[in-house]
């Protein structure tokens, strides 16, 4: 092995600490080195070349010149053979020090030969450049889930370099998949928190006042063991199932959330249960069709208050803040105590758990097509914005469990993954997917509602009678209004001490980026550190900011872990490292300042409905 290999074998090491010992193990076998017809260093196996022979290089420029470089941030090739494509972007990172060039590698032996070349040097030390060894296991996709932290924010873009896209196209395919998928179930978790939560705390100030006419849906809990539940979405293949809908009414609980509660009574069928969760004002407009019946209605506090507020029928208050600790607070202050539900990534998944709650034996899927109809239709009829999906939504394709070609969207895709993760943890629950049609779900068998009307659905049931019962006996959340009021002033003030905290830390923290190397750090500071631990004992940082600060910290590691290379210096990294700490410390007292504002709009709401609200009384200064 030459010096310039164990130099590169160290510099590999930085990112890639597994797979550099299994590069000390590994043979070239039928991969060997050679030249092109202009003597440039080219990789062959067999008779396939890596490169062109015609030109590497110019292969490259020319396989560059198709990317879309000026719309993304960060470009991630699948191969690295010689580093050629490495060479044909040069120029588009040296642009702006933003972008990033990802290299996926999966084969051993090309890194062992290219390892030997002083390009891998070059390749290896930019601090821009991030070259990894990609394994086809667990590890591997923990990778690509750390590729999608640490480019969060970034357009990105996914390729492969000609020879790999050629000759390993179904892996290439197979990588991207998982990348994009797991980007897409990031921005699912982190977009709201990147607003500052603002589309769960808008509704949820306002939603606590509705408490003291809710029910404890906790009281529900195992009310229809035995009792086979249909739970329904609103995909296109719902219009099919109407008719046969109406006749098993009396034979098995039927859920239906969101949307397809308005395509259900569009069709003439009346739900046993409503439930929302979803913050969006498009979901009012869809589902008030079904507020104005007396329909019992789950919800959480981050379903959009409007639309809560409408409810005529019975409210049945779930525990848990989907993401969020702040109603754990309230539930504690207000003494409403039982079971957290899973949420999952929508109102459909939603309504799954909560049949299980319920104690439903069988759990059957209808409407959960999970992909577009025919004509890219997106919702069953009888769903305002049904037709088709906008601009803004990235149709992709993938293949159902029968092999075919479905339209679907990335967010169904993780809300699919959802479900399949759910019924393997949840054996005892037999879930059956009926829809017909569709993305399909792995995992979860699939049987037609008709067939399943002849074994399944054989006791005919009182189920408007049993659902009263159990409502009947729920007791009322039972808060005094006052007690909210009380609540809600506590939480300002902690809110008040928190900003005069964060803005004390940022404030440190700037000193510190200005200091001389001579002077102690700011987070070496007995100054930093007490007022760190002040905020961390508030109860606004534990109940409301700790999430957002988690969520940053996590940005942040992945970030860090990504602009890091083997040459970089430390003084470059602290200088990174507080950088993101001072803007973290900014960004949570956004957080706060937004809370303090809603809660303030919450208050002149409620005393424009004519409601006295002198039990709200902050120590701190309120703006009105």
């Amino acid at each position: 092995m030459s010096n310039t290999f164990e130099t590169n074998c160290r510099y590999f090491e930085f990112k890639n600490s597994k797979a550099a010992v299994f590069l000390s193990f590994a043979e070239s076998g039928a991969v060997r080195v050679c030249k092109t017809k202009l003597n440039e260093p080219n990789l062959v196996e067999g008779e396939r070349f890596f490169h062109s022979q015609e030109g590497a290089l110019k292969e490259a420029q020319e396989w560059a010149s198709t990317l879309p470089l000026k719309q993304v941030q960060v470009i991630t090739v699948f191969g690295v053979g010689m580093g050629y494509g490495y060479f044909a972007l040069k120029k588009w990172l040296s642009e702006d020090a933003r972008r990033c060039l990802i290299i996926l590698e999966d084969d051993l032996r090309v890194l062992l030969h290219f390892f030997e070349s002083p390009v891998a040097t070059e390749l290896l030390c930019h601090p821009q450049v991030h070259l990894y060894h990609l394994e086809d296991s667990s590890d591997g996709l923990k990778l690509i889930q750390g590729i999608g932290w640490g480019t969060f924010g970034k357009k990105m873009h996914i390729t492969a370099l000609p020879y790999y896209e050629k000759q390993r196209k179904d892996i290439f395919e197979e990588i991207k998949y998982h990348l994009l998928l797991e980007m897409s179930d990031i921005h699912v978790t982190v977009d709201e928190y990147m607003v500052y939560g603002l589309p769960f705390f808008h509704n949820f100030w306002r939603n606590i006042f509705l408490l003291p006419q809710s029910q404890k849906a906790n009281a529900l809990r195992r009310a229809f063991t035995g009792i086979p539940a249909i739970v329904v979405a609103a995909g296109p293949s719902l219009a099919k199932h109407l008719e046969l809908l109406k006749e098993l009414r009396d034979y098995a609980l039927i859920l239906s959330g969101g949307s397809s509660v308005n395509a259900l009574l569009e069709g003439g069928v009346v739900p046993h249960f409503g439930a929302g969760i979803d913050p969006n004002p498009m979901q009012y407009v869809r589902v008030r069709q079904g507020l104005s019946l007396q329909l019992p209605f789950f919800y959480r506090q981050r379903f959009m208050h409007e639309a809560a507020s409408t409810v005529s029928g019975p409210l049945l208050y779930l525990r848990g803040g989907d993401g969020y600790n702040t109603p754990e607070w309230f539930e504690k202050k207000l003494h409403i105590s039982g079971e957290i539900l899973g949420g999952g990534h929508s109102i459909s998944n939603f309504c799954i758990d909560i049949a299980r709650f319920l104690g439903c034996s069988s759990i059957i899927l209808v409407g959960y097509d999970l992909a577009y109809g025919d004509n890219l239709q997106h919702y069953a009829p009888g769903v305002e914005d049904g037709a088709a999906p906008s601009a803004q939504k990235q149709v992709v394709t993938a293949k159902n469990q029968e092999g075919q070609t479905v339209s679907t969207e990335w967010k169904w895709l993780v809300e699919a993954k959802w479900i399949e993760e759910f019924a393997a943890a949840h054996p005892r629950c037999t879930l059956i997917n009926a829809t017909e049609g569709g993305l399909g779900l792995k995992g979860i068998p699939n049987v037609r509602l008709s067939d399943l009307k002849e074994t399944l659905f054989t006791q005919k049931l009182d189920l408007d009678g049993l659902v009263q019962m159990a409502i009947g006996e729920a007791p009322s959340c039972a808060t005094d209004y006052n007690e909210i009021l009380k609540a809600t002033a506590q939480m300002y003030d902690s809110l008040a001490r928190a900003i005069t905290c964060l803005e004390k830390l940022a404030s440190l923290v700037l000193k510190s980026q200005i200091a001389k190397d001579d002077e102690v750090q700011c987070c070496e500071s007995p100054e930093f550190i007490i007022t760190l631990n002040e905020l961390k004992e508030e109860i606004a940082f534990v109940y409301i900011l700790e999430v957002f600060d988690r969520m940053k910290n996590k940005l942040e590691f992945y970030y860090m872990q990504l602009s890091s290379y083997p040459t970089q210096k430390e003084e470059e990294r602290t200088k990174l490292e507080l950088s993101l700490l001072g803007d973290r410390f900014l960004f949570l007292k956004q957080v706060a300042t937004c809370n303090q504002q809603l809660i303030v709009l919450a208050i002149k709401q409620e005393q424009a409905k004519g409601y006295d609200t002198k039990a709200f009384c902050p120590k701190s200064e309120v703006v009105w």
